[in-house]
């Protein structure tokens, strides 16, 4: 298993690099206002890249072993079994999402019929975002027909492979082939239960977001065999939550 922040992390920096280099040359062009707008991508990145970091020293002391309270791996079934269970709990975030479009479509078009004084320009444009929608969503359900399909094969996809599995420390977990880290930037561990009827510890943290405090909560399956670890895993990790 590599550290899957890795490849974020050169992305964001080749970026940045980019970024620079084009400050750079909308400089001596006197494109200001270009460079304006790699000056902001390259502070926005280097920003992002710490962030990074901290994300990239938490698995890889997960994956070290120098910070690590427990780790499993699934089998093929109950990996296909968790995929699917995640699938359909994160399936109405695609309806907010197409709503989250909609409302942006209505924005744009009022701005650009404002700015073109035409309201013909602002009904194009609405009518080509919400068939934008419509199509995104049309494809999000062939995607999820096809995803079903495949999930009848007893043989896992190499993407579907890194979600067999878990690793949880003192500062974040790795499970569904994703990192949650709630140690750092304003992020922190806020109860951690376990569910006996679905064998499920569920992990729940608050981050900070523009204005407020979000809310995200990281389930995971529990197999057979560390069933018995339960009971030390939530004490060790209420005295984490009742602590600060």
């Amino acid at each position: 298993m590599k550290n899957t922040q890795t490849k974020a992390i050169v992305i964001l920096i080749m970026i940045m690099l980019i970024a620079i280099i084009a400050v750079f040359i909308s400089l001596q062009n006197n494109y200001y206002a270009s460079a304006f707008v790699g000056m902001f991508l390259a502070v926005s990145c280097f920003v992002i890249v710490f962030l990074f970091l901290n994300r990239y020293h938490c698995m890889a002391k997960m994956l070290s072993g120098t910070d690590l309270v427990v780790s499993w791996i699934y089998s093929d079934e109950e990996t296909k079994h968790n995929i699917k269970d995640y699938q359909e709990a994160t399936k109405g975030r695609w309806i907010f999402a197409v709503m989250g479009i909609s409302f942006v479509a209505i924005i744009v078009s009022v701005t650009v019929s404002i700015a073109a004084k035409s309201i013909g320009v602002s009904l194009l444009i609405t009518i080509g975002l919400i068939l934008m929608n419509v199509l995104l969503f049309k494809l999000y359900l062939v995607l999820d027909e096809k995803r079903a399909r495949k999930g009848q094969t007893s043989h896992l996809k190499p993407s579907e492979a890194k979600k067999k599995y878990v690793y949880i420390s003192s500062r974040g977990i790795y499970a569904h082939g994703m990192l949650n880290v709630w140690k750092g930037w304003g992020s922190r561990l806020r109860a951690v239960q376990y569910e006996a009827s679905s064998r499920k510890l569920a992990f729940t943290y608050s981050y900070l977001r523009s204005y407020t405090l979000g809310w995200y909560k990281v389930e995971v399956y529990v197999p057979d065999e560390y069933l018995d670890k339960v009971q030390n895993i939530l004490v060790y990790f209420t005295k984490i939550v009742t602590s600060v």
